[in-house]
This record gives structure tokens, C-alpha cells and sequence, in this order.
């Protein structure tokens, strides 16, 4: 059995062509699974950044809410000044009595 020359490389571009296809094919394949993975993945990371965002609104609010409610320290020295004038008060008029 003898083959032309034209009739061989022709054969060896189609096996070629062949081969082409298929490795074609499994790099799509390949993109495609590594695409809805990379997809899924940055659905995860958006969720996990909202439930981060909510968790920091949630301290920060928390911690605005623990200033409003602390004592200022303005607040502090004033009392404490006047209760160390009225206990001096109270000490010279026990003492003068």
C-alpha cells in the first residue's frame, strides 16, 4: 500500500489538527471550572467582607454609645474638686465648732 506524499502530510496535519482540538477543548474546560471556582470564591469574599462591615458598623456604634454614656472627664474633676471643697468645708466646721 503505497501513499502520496500529499495523501500523508495531509493525514498528519488532520491527526494534528486532532490532537489540536482536544488539548483545545480540556483548556477550555479547565478555564471554565478554574472561572466559576475564581466566581464562587469572590461571592464568598464579598459576603465575608459585608458581614465584616456590619460587624465594625456594630462596634463602632457600640462604642460610640459607651463614650455618650461615660462620664466625661471634665465632668470628673469638677465633682471630685467640689467634693474635696466640701469636705475641707465640712472638716473647718467641725473644727471651729
Amino acid at each position: 500500500m503505497e501513499v502520496s506524499l500529499k495523501e500523508y502530510v495531509e493525514a498528519l496535519m488532520k491527526a494534528h489538527h486532532l490532537i489540536d482540538d482536544k488539548r483545545f477543548e480540556a483548556l477550555e474546560t479547565l478555564v471554565e471550572a478554574k472561572e466559576k471556582g475564581l466566581r464562587e470564591a469572590l461571592s464568598v469574599a464579598k459576603q465575608n467582607e459585608d458581614r465584616w462591615r456590619d460587624s465594625a458598623n456594630e462596634w463602632r456604634a457600640a462604642m460610640t454609645d459607651r463614650e455618650m454614656n461615660f462620664f466625661p472627664r471634665a465632668m470628673g474633676y469638677m465633682v471630685g474638686g467640689i467634693a474635696i471643697v466640701s469636705f475641707l468645708f465640712s472638716v473647718f466646721s467641725y473644727i471651729s465648732r
